[in-house]
């Protein structure tokens, strides 16, 4: 990505993501903003939603001229899913890993304009058969040659 110019309204960084990560996620259900999974349906639990929410963002540049700029934007992936009801807490725990992989290749291919970085991934534990979660913590920087 060298020679890329830097995202740095927090709307722009979201739609540049969102195609990206369905293009990542064949099958999902990619949308921006929070919807509980007790208002979804069947069908797109089954699918597998995930849903880019914008949490914070800091670590802007210090130097003259560069206030509140080239920050660090915390984006989250809150996913939710669903296995049949027949299925085990194992083939739920699989379903979650199988979204996990895909999130960290998505990461992994990055996003033309920013710099991803992984810092963490929850699954739900199987606490909820046969609902299941994923929420992953991804930071959002310009990318390395825009700040050099």
């Amino acid at each position: 990505m060298m020679g890329a110019k830097a995202l740095e309204r927090i709307d722009d960084r979201l739609n540049a993501i969102q195609p990206v990560l369905e293009a990542a996620l064949p099958g999902r259900l990619v949308e921006r903003g929070f919807i509980p999974y007790e208002t979804r349906s069947q069908p797109e639990l089954l699918q597998g939603v995930v849903n880019l929410v914008a949490s914070d963002e800091g670590h802007y540049n210090a130097a003259r001229g560069m206030a509140a700029r080239e920050g660090t934007l915390q984006l989250i992936l809150s996913c939710h899913l669903q296995v049949e009801e027949a299925q085990t807490s194992a083939e739920l725990q699989q379903a979650e890993i199988d979204l996990a992989e895909q999130i960290k290749a998505f990461v992994r291919g990055g996003v033309q304009g920013m710099s991803l970085s992984l810092e963490s991934l929850q699954l739900s534990r199987q606490l909820e058969h046969p609902y299941g979660w994923v929420v992953a913590f991804i930071n959002i920087r310009p990318p390395a040659a825009a700040t050099q």
